[in-house]
């Protein structure tokens, strides 16, 4: 949950992008939040955003409507929840959710650097919103565990094939960050949300990606780079060790004919 008091005067960073009156998922959330403050809409800041919302438990998780994030920020027509000494509010609309979410995060300046570079997810990784993370969650948790997203569920974007490929490479320098940091962070709970629903999600995520056409073209590249792969390491053991390649031609032959022979 964040510190906040009162709701200010507008951000000269939000936008007057329009918030649907219905948001069905931290996905969608991070999306419209994105939009909403004219930042970044990137894999790795919707990764960042989703991965925060779980941990956090807002809006879905309890009765914090139109808050995710569990922002204590009080606005006109917000509540305080039930059972929350803290704070945390209840918004009467996502409208007014993503306003004070979006005025919130103004006082958090890593987690906006962040967000602003489109690589909140590396930052968060290498502890670089550690301070404002800590305050946020009054002490909490330093780093948010990593979400499933991928640039495939991004992809309601308009996205160009240069996009696409920017996107790609990005998820792969997103999947070696996991690997160095997943032992360190999704081997517990955060925010009373497990490693195994972030992995429940990501086979949820996986099938409803076989609907997106980007999903076959990211699939016919992973194939072709297998196979040039395979053809790499070919000509490397062809050139390297030739007699391991002439040998197997070699033995093939002659398989080949005892085959022919018995079959006679």
């Amino acid at each position: 949950m964040s510190i906040s008091t009162t709701a200010g005067a507008a951000s000269s960073s939000s936008s007057s992008a329009s918030v649907p009156s219905q948001i069905n998922s931290p996905l969608d959330w991070a999306i419209v939040l994105l939009k909403y403050m004219n930042l970044p809409v990137t894999t790795s800041n919707v990764s960042f955003l989703v991965g925060w919302a779980v941990a956090e438990g807002g809006a879905w998780h309890n009765t914090a409507t139109g808050n995710p994030l569990n922002t204590t920020l009080r606005t006109a027509g917000s509540k305080t929840i039930i059972n929350n000494s803290a704070g945390v509010q209840a918004y009467p609309s996502w409208a007014a959710g993503i306003q004070a979410t979006a005025q919130t995060l103004q006082g958090y300046p890593e987690i906006m650097a962040g967000l602003r570079a489109g690589d909140a997810a590396s930052a968060d990784l290498a502890g670089g919103m550690g301070s404002d993370l800590k305050r946020w969650s009054g002490d909490a948790y330093q780093v948010v565990p990593p979400s499933s997203v991928s640039s495939i569920q991004v992809a309601n974007l308009d996205l160009s094939w240069g996009q696409i490929g920017s996107s790609i490479l990005k998820d792969l320098g997103w999947a070696f960050d996991f690997g160095a940091s997943g032992a360190a962070v999704g081997s517990q709970a955060v925010g009373g949300v497990s490693g195994a629903e972030h992995g429940i999600n990501a086979i949820g995520h996986f099938f409803n990606s076989l609907g997106e056409g980007v999903t076959w073209i990211r699939l016919l590249e992973i194939v072709g780079g297998f196979l040039v792969m395979g053809l790499g390491l070919y000509l490397y053991v062809k050139i390297a060790f030739p007699g391991v390649v002439s040998g197997a031609k070699e033995a093939a032959r002659s398989g080949a004919g005892i085959a022919k022979v018995a079959a006679l």
